[in-house]
């Protein structure tokens, strides 16, 4: 099995919680029998050249939750993990136009005209066209906007497509004249909190539709109920209070005062422009809807099924095994495509049948990647956005996805005592499986992690390094302790500097586990991408305290332990030490940051931030580029090496690229 964990930007920080917190969803976090283990996977290593790396499989993007079209081709869909995508009538996705950043809003298009659209993605506001191949950065008016503001709704006025309305997560409204070259800020609408849920997959979608006539009304849904403005956004009243789908606000392309909305087992219904509403009684709650453009039938879906309407007053429901249902879309052609977590489905009989329509909906934005040690099929890696995960039981070249959260993922871990035991650092949190990585359980939640390391000798015996900039920084860099397999956690700092850098990566010293090694790293946000770490350093008594060594060295991305050494990544090249620490010295080979490193009998494998990979055949003391066949790295700060079981395979992972393989 493959499992590529997905991660990505921040959101806001989960409250802090005791240092000695454990699991606080009440799973019980002891040693389980290790007797019973998941079988690795038959089968030999695929074909692969030992010159040039060529890319793995392609693995399948997920979290898609908005679709944007007026019913002609082509169509577009949006994911809140990994990007924006476009499709012709065959419904194949064009990846040359993903991105990496995640789309937080509606994608909003010009009717009549599907080139030109708008998204929101990574807090900026972004405007293509020309169909995606080119997006332009905008700036939303004169006035600061909140950091972690971001849009939220977007909407092209049909009667003057040049006329752009936005509204932000804080209600801010922007209303631009000029194709979203300048915006005037309007008001701040009265959006409601969203109400806290178990479901980590949540998302909530808001819905902003323009006035469909010179002087008409805008109505805004924020997942709460929905809110009318008759001034062009001046001023807002909310005329419904009840939780709603946020892309279930639909508008009777026939009769602009005809409007559709629905809600917990409810579809909301008004003939009077949101004036008031009248309450359909349904068998389920709504995510969001759709309406033909011709004005003939409308579609609402929701994770309980579907539902059909030709007048909005009766509906025929349909189930269906989609995960999260989010946003849907009637085309002319009479088909229904839903935008899902898993990716996109299409039914031609009105949600009775679907059928998969998600070829081209790929995830590029590799950042980890860790082979077995013990399973040379299995591997796991991850990429930066929160769309669960996705397997492979072949070297990486075919993936499906894993239902369970992940949230940008900084290191994924191989138990060395029990069997199929995974550990994962994923944002503010630490999880454990112990069926490698089918189900998780969260151990610990409270900071930004990074650095983890397992005793050789104690399973229950876990050092965990925090981040102290960006979402859920700690106070400084600190490492944590747990001797009980994570029920309860100490500070195990003593030593180390106060610091705005990571904890990043922990190793105990091959031969003696007395002897662990820290390296720190640029802090930054969750891509590392600013900051400076504060060296490198060692401890003599298991993690408890610690000492610096190699004062030469800054910021350490990656420790690669071998037989009775170990080989630091640091922003100069590669450092190696012999002593169990003590010293360090400088191997020929890269000269530059280096982000992912490991060596492995005689093969070593390392990839700079410069884009190039590196090999070792003499067990990392000499390294020669071999770079053939990658991609350019798109200054990301975070990659990872790694190499299977049987040693038949190297893996890298390159941002904007995906994950690639070398034969060794």
């Amino acid at each position: 099995m493959l499992l590529l964990l997905l991660a990505c930007t921040g959101s806001k920080p989960h409250p802090p919680a005791d240092d000695t917190a454990g699991d606080d969803t009440g799973r019980d976090n002891t040693a389980t029998d290790d007797t019973a283990t998941t079988a690795c996977p038959d089968g030999e290593p695929p074909v692969v050249g030992d010159a040039a790396w060529e890319q793995a499989g392609l693995v399948p993007a997920v979290g898609m939750h908005t679709l944007a079209g007026d019913g002609s081709w082509p169509v577009w869909v949006g994911s809140h993990a990994t990007g924006v995508w476009r499709a012709d009538e065959d419904l194949l996705w064009d990846d040359s136009l993903v991105t990496i950043t995640h789309t937080l809003s509606e994608i909003a298009i010009e009717a009549g005209n599907p080139d030109h659209a708008f998204r929101s993605s990574g807090g900026r506001l972004q405007r293509t066209t020309d169909g995606g191949l080119v997006w332009t950065d905008l700036t939303l008016g004169s006035i600061d906007v909140e950091p972690l503001d971001e849009v939220w709704a977007i909407s092209v006025t049909p009667w003057q497509p040049e006329r752009i309305l936005v509204v932000m997560e804080s209600g801010a409204s922007w209303v631009s004249e000029d194709d979203g070259e300048t915006f005037t800020f309007a008001s701040y609408a009265p959006i409601r909190e969203p109400p806290i849920v178990e479901d980590p997959f949540a998302v909530w979608g808001w819905r902003l539709l323009s006035e469909p006539e010179v002087g008409g009304r805008v109505l805004l849904t924020d997942a709460q109920g929905v809110m009318v403005s008759d001034d062009g956004m001046a001023s807002w009243t909310r005329t419904l209070d009840a939780p709603v789908g946020g892309y279930s606000l639909l508008r009777d392309p026939l009769d602009p005062a005809h409007l559709v909305v629905g809600g917990e087992d409810a579809v909301y219904t008004s003939e009077d422009g949101g004036d008031t509403w009248s309450t359909v009684t349904i068998a389920g709650d709504v995510a969001g809807g759709s309406w033909a453009s011709d004005g003939s039938w409308l579609a609402l879906v929701g994770e309980d099924g579907s539902w059909t309407s030709t007048d909005a007053v009766t509906f025929t429901e349909e189930p269906h095994t989609l995960h999260m249902p989010m946003a849907a879309l009637i085309q002319d052609d009479g088909r229904l495509l839903v935008a899902n977590h898993m990716g996109v489905a299409v039914s031609e009989d009105r949600g009775v049948t679907w059928a998969d329509a998600s070829e081209g909906l790929v995830d590029r934005g590799m950042s980890v990647v860790a082979a077995d040690p013990t399973c040379p099929a299995r591997v796991f890696a991850a990429s930066r956005c929160g769309g669960g995960g996705v397997s492979s039981d072949d070297y990486g070249t075919t993936w499906s996805a894993v239902d369970e959260y992940f949230h940008y993922v900084m290191e994924v871990s191989f138990d060395p005592i029990v069997a199929d035991r995974v550990w994962a650092v994923s944002d503010d949190r630490l999880m454990r499986s112990d069926d490698a990585g089918v189900t998780w359980d969260e151990v610990w939640k409270r900071y930004h992690f990074h650095g983890f390391a397992v005793h050789p000798e104690d399973p229950d015996l876990l050092l965990l390094g925090s981040v102290a900039q960006g979402v859920w920084a700690d106070t400084s860099a600190h490492v944590y302790r747990s001797e009980d397999g994570g029920e309860t956690w100490g500070d195990s700092s003593t030593g180390l500097p106060e610091s705005e850098a990571s904890a990043h990566v922990i190793r105990y010293w091959p031969g003696n586990s007395d002897v662990v090694i820290l390296g720190t790293y640029k802090g930054g946000d969750v891509s590392h991408a600013t900051g400076e770490g504060v060296g490198l350093w060692r401890s003599a008594d298991g993690g408890e305290t610690w000492s610096q060594v190699a004062p030469d060295a800054q910021d350490i991305a990656a420790l690669a332990e071998a037989d009775g050494r170990m080989f630091a990544g640091t922003e100069d090249g590669i450092l190696v030490s012999e002593d169990e620490g003590l010293t360090w010295t400088s191997v020929p080979g890269p000269a530059t940051w280096v982000l992912g490193l490991i060596v492995q009998g005689d093969v070593g494998l390392a990839y700079a931030f410069d884009g190039k990979a590196w090999k070792s055949t003499d067990g990392g003391y000499t390294w020669e580029v071999l770079d053939d066949g990658l991609p350019p790295n798109p200054n990301s700060w975070l990659a990872q090496v790694s190499i299977s079981a049987d040693g038949t395979i190297g893996y890298v992972t390159v941002f904007d690229g995906g994950v690639y393989r070398l034969g060794l």
